[in-house]
């Protein structure tokens, strides 16, 4: 009997050893049309205080196992992996994220050697990222286990095919946590360089938080196109939903709100001409009305914060823009 009890023991041992040396690990994600994810956002732009809100929504599948997202901001193509495809340079694109994922992988990323984009513009583009933690975190939308990434990021490219001496540079410190259970990061922490031989450098740093997510309907359809407004039903009802849109001196708004989120378009009126482009803008709205979106970075009177109190939303921009800043009344459209 005792012979039998110690050869117990090293087995009982083993057991309880075992989950600390379990491998957590993280396949690349099911990613579905409609999937949604919403984020608050603060930091420091070169001395610049810094805090909006921004959207993600998946609203196509693109040959190729590629998805494309709205709104656009500065890249509106993704691998299926979460790697962004930049329209400038479609061959080749960084690698933010490399499944499966587990603690203490690590890989890293450079562009070819004489690679331009379409334009004729040299460029080289290297980082190299590690997962270093496996680890609970807690946003505003919850408590997640999430790995944590960290890595380096390098970009520097001529501004212009012609005047290749001119050199834009930026460089990247990065912590993203991948969180399995909303297929996307729960948190992010990016800090920021920019500059070249022609320009003054400029730091950011942000910081990134989920505070929303809901999935997109199944279906099978590899590359149907998500109705955004059906994607846009809400999680609570709001008095505050619905089709809302204003019209007041320079500026022209048309939005859809949806439970704590808003997105729609903007448009600036110069030289008495409505811009040709309406770029789209996302964001959260509080359960009193309260306004925090963001458009993209484009054309050059972008990008342009939209902040107030429904019905009465403010248009705020940085730095010398075309259109001067301005207020818009909404109507809600019945």
């Amino acid at each position: 009997m005792a012979a039998r009890i110690w050869m117990l023991v090293p087995l009982i041992a083993v057991a309880w050893m075992r989950p600390a040396f379990a491998q957590e690990i993280a396949n690349k994600p099911e990613l579905r049309i409609g999937d949604t994810w919403m984020f608050h956002m603060t930091g420091n732009d070169d001395g610049k205080t810094v805090e909006s809100a921004w959207r993600r929504v998946i609203v196509e599948k693109l040959p190729g196992d590629k998805i494309r997202v709205t709104p656009p901001y500065n890249v509106d193509v993704f691998d299926d992996s979460w790697n962004p495809i930049y329209r400038d340079r479609p061959d080749f694109w960084p690698v933010d994220y490399r499944f499966p994922l587990r603690v203490g992988a690590s890989w890293s990323y450079a562009s070819p050697v004489g690679a331009s984009t379409v334009d004729g513009r040299s460029y080289d583009n290297h980082g190299n990222m590690k997962v270093v933690a496996y680890e609970p975190i807690t946003v505003p939308a919850g408590t997640f286990n999430c790995f944590r990434i960290e890595g380096e990021s390098y970009w520097s490219a001529a501004i212009d095919a012609t005047l290749p001496d001119y050199v834009f540079t930026e460089k990247w410190r990065i912590t993203n946590w991948y969180c399995p259970d909303v297929r996307f990061i729960g948190k992010s922490h990016t800090e920021r360089y920019s500059g070249g031989n022609f320009r003054k450098g400029a730091y950011r740093t942000l910081d990134h938080e989920l505070v929303g997510y809901r999935r997109g309907p199944a279906t099978s359809a590899a590359t149907a196109s998500l109705d955004l407004a059906a994607a846009d039903a809400p999680r609570e009802p709001s008095p505050f939903d619905g089709v809302w849109e204003g019209e007041q001196g320079i500026w022209r708004i048309k939005a859809r709100v949806s439970g704590e989120s808003i997105e729609g378009t903007i448009q600036c009126r110069n030289n008495d001409v409505w811009s040709g482009r309406t770029p789209p803008f996302a964001g959260i709205v509080a359960k009193d009305g309260s306004v925090d979106a963001d458009s993209e970075a484009l054309p050059r009177w972008a990008p342009r914060q939209i902040k107030g109190k429904l019905p009465i939303l403010r248009i705020v921009g940085s730095g010398k823009l075309n259109c001067a800043d301005g207020e818009v009344e909404m109507r809600k459209r019945e």
